[in-house]
């Protein structure tokens, strides 16, 4: 069951709907990154990076009016509130943030037509079915990585992992429904690899192996 909290009459948050989306701050706190992620683009966590405007870290996202869940991810790695929001939400084990804002709310006449609807009733049951897996990638010399797969279509830029600290550790998590997968790391853009920490393996009929990914279904 989705259950809201209205912690106060008034919700105090740290969003702004504007004409061409939702923009999205929160402060500082000697953070080298700060991601969002949502219902409103399926919970990549590495999709959508604020950017740091003095002691503040913004973003705009041409988001639809709806109904959205949401979280910080402070670092690559933690996943918190936003704290400015007095409105949360609790959707079986998880708790998020909670946006929710009508065509009326926009400030201008105009609405984003080109951004896809999404059905957040869908959304949240599609969450409720995944689960998050954690991907890591070692290498310092390198600039890009991203993980494939047959989780995200092969899309090259759908899964991109991170390295923020410059430590030659790329890693990113990212919500995927349970199944058998086979995937690969792209490194640079242009150079496949297998999974060197995969337990299995799976040959790609090109040659090559693909890493095989088990994600189970129990909680």
């Amino acid at each position: 069951m989705l259950v809201v909290l209205f912690l106060l009459l008034e919700v105090k948050a740290a969003y702004v709907i504007i004409p061409n989306g939702v923009q999205f701050t929160i402060k500082d706190n000697g953070y080298d990154t700060v991601h969002i992620a949502g219902s409103f683009n399926t919970w990549s966590s590495t999709e959508d990076q604020l950017q740091k405007n003095g002691d503040e870290w913004k973003i705009t996202l041409p988001i639809k009016p709806g109904k959205y869940q949401y979280k910080f991810i402070i670092d690559s790695k933690d996943w918190v509130l936003d704290p400015d929001n007095t409105v949360k939400v609790k959707d079986g084990e998880f708790e998020n943030s909670y946006l929710e804002f009508l065509k009326d709310d926009i400030p201008a006449e105009k609405v984003v037509e080109e951004v896809k609807q999404i059905d957040p009733e869908k959304e949240r049951e599609n969450l409720l079915k995944k689960r998050m897996t954690h991907f890591k990638y070692v290498d310092k010399n390198v600039e890009s990585v991203s993980v494939v797969g047959n989780f995200n279509k092969w899309d090259i830029n759908a899964f991109k992992l991170s390295d923020s600290d410059g430590d030659g550790i790329w890693e990113g998590d990212f919500y995927i429904e349970p199944g058998e997968y086979s995937y690969m790391f792209v490194v640079n853009g242009t150079k496949w690899y297998s999974d060197p920490e995969a337990s299995e393996f799976k040959e790609d009929g090109f040659g090559g192996k693909n890493s095989i990914l088990k994600v189970s279904g129990q909680r």
